[in-house]
């Protein structure tokens, strides 16, 4: 299984819309259906559509007194032809590559939150046809879970307002106020939807878990995390961990909502596709994406906490770690510095800014399972943002690190990163052979108090005639209120 394989799988997208002259959609109204604030999904009603499903969002802005220009319904709405997108790959250039609308889709196309041509690039204008005060939009869509929010320009200010909508909110964290950033809808059925997202969408049985639960963190205060434990948990069982990073901006709420880990796992677990898991996120940002803070956040506070208050194994080799985008730097710099923790590392649209060869155990690594994605159109996997997935490969590869990678189909988003998360708890974890090796990361109080202590000498292979003890306090604690 390991060694390097490209692959293209199908995946979708996160949301970076671009203002600029742009090409307007505005949907086509045909019998008028009086549609409730927020989304409604069906079936494609539209002979000239080509996609399954339609999706009527209806917005009703607030009373605030400002006299509305125009709302727009943004999110990853842009669609790709594979065929088109070859040249991105080899020179980062995608000024070229033509965008489709979601009344342009077609089989075939893959979704992708990236705007490539500013001029080509789908703009969807809600309109007020019954004068009643709601915006409302119907577009075409494949089945999938997208993100959206509304984009409203009011007269007289320069710049335009960006709101999810009130009647779709995320869910957020109880205590943290922590959401996915953007309303979401889920369309389609495992049976009808995008290539890769087939395990995303939620069940009628088998569920497991997800709590928010509060810890102690590096600093000595108090941070939440999200904690998805399989259906049927039971504590006289011990269970392997995923540990899973966001990027960028992000929190502990993505991956279990936007990023449907909860539901992944569960589908997968139901199949036999992998085995119950407890899986963990936490919130990296935080800590200003400092490396060193997160690391110590990670193995002296999460693990401990998590491992004193579930009934998970303590073999580094049930563990995982796993990230997105600067998520996948956290991943790709536990993997360097703390190879024999885990067991398992998945890398998403990622790579690292050290390349070193010498603070790598390379030996190490290669006991461990290693894999590694991007998107066809991601823009990380290039040298268009931080350190590339290709330059970081080529490194892995000039030092004899074996890891397996896919290159996906979809840009630097949810679509890839989900269908990630997917392949890597379907395909890669707990398949390795190499024998359980324990390595328990422990959070245990000293005898000392904090500080300094002076003493006569108490150890025989000591000379010296007195001894110190210095003691650094560590602020987490593992045993949950």
């Amino acid at each position: 299984m390991k060694g390097q394989r490209m692959f293209l799988a199908a995946a979708m997208a996160f949301s970076l819309i671009v203002p600029g002259p742009m090409t307007t959609m505005v949907a086509q109204a045909e019998e008028k259906t009086d549609y409730k604030p927020g989304v409604t999904v069906e079936a494609n009603q539209n002979p000239d559509w080509k996609a399954p499903y339609q999706a009527t969002f209806v917005y009703d802005p607030d009373e605030n007194g400002k006299t509305i220009e125009s709302i727009e319904l943004v999110g990853g709405f842009f669609w790709y032809k594979p065929e088109e997108v070859g040249n991105y790959q080899a020179s980062g250039d995608n000024s070229n590559i033509p965008v489709y609308s979601a009344y342009e889709w077609e089989p075939g196309m893959f979704v992708a939150n990236m705007v490539t041509n500013e001029a080509d690039t789908p703009v969807y204008q809600m309109t007020d046809e019954d004068n009643d005060g709601d915006y409302e939009i119907t577009i075409p869509l494949e089945g999938n879970l997208y993100f959206y929010d509304y984009k409203i320009q009011y007269e007289g200010e320069a710049e335009p307002v960006t709101v999810k909508d009130p009647a779709n909110l995320p869910e957020a964290t109880p205590g943290s106020g922590s959401d996915a950033g953007h309303s979401l809808v889920y369309v389609g059925d495992p049976t009808n939807t995008s290539d890769g997202q087939e395990y995303i969408y939620a069940r009628n049985d088998q569920k497991g878990k997800v709590e928010w639960k509060p810890y102690t963190g590096a600093d000595g205060k108090t941070q939440y995390l999200g904690v998805y434990t399989p259906y049927g948990y039971d504590s006289s069982k011990t269970y392997k961990t995923i540990y899973v990073s966001h990027g960028g901006g992000g929190n502990e709420n993505e991956w279990m909502t936007i990023g449907a880990i909860p539901n992944i796992m569960d589908n997968l677990v139901a199949d036999g596709l992998t085995e119950p898991a407890v899986v963990v996120t936490m919130n990296n940002t935080y800590y200003g994406w400092d490396k060193d803070s997160i690391q110590k956040n990670i193995l002296e506070c999460i693990i401990p906490f998590v491992e004193a208050n579930y009934s998970v194994s303590k073999n580094a080799n049930d563990r995982a770690f796993c990230g997105l985008s600067a998520g996948s730097q956290v991943t790709n710099d536990l993997a360097m510095t703390s190879a024999n923790q885990f067991g398992y590392f998945g890398s998403f649209s990622g790579g690292s800014s050290n390349k070193s060869a010498k603070d790598y155990d390379v030996d190490q690594l290669n006991k461990d399972v290693l894999y590694i994605t991007a998107g066809n159109l991601d823009m990380a996997y290039n040298n268009n943002i931080g350190n590339s997935v290709k330059d970081f490969t080529a490194f892995y590869d000039s030092i004899g690190v074996e890891y397996d990678f896919d290159l996906l189909k979809g840009a630097h988003d949810w679509f890839v990163w989900r269908e990630s998360f997917t392949n890597f708890a379907k395909d890669y974890l707990w398949t390795n052979s190499e024998p359980d090796y324990e390595e328990e990361i422990t959070n245990t109080p000293s005898n000392y108090k904090a500080g300094v202590t002076v003493e006569e000498n108490t150890e025989d292979e000591y000379v010296a005639d007195y001894q110190l003890s210095f003691v650094y306090e560590d602020k987490c604690e593992t045993k949950q209120s």
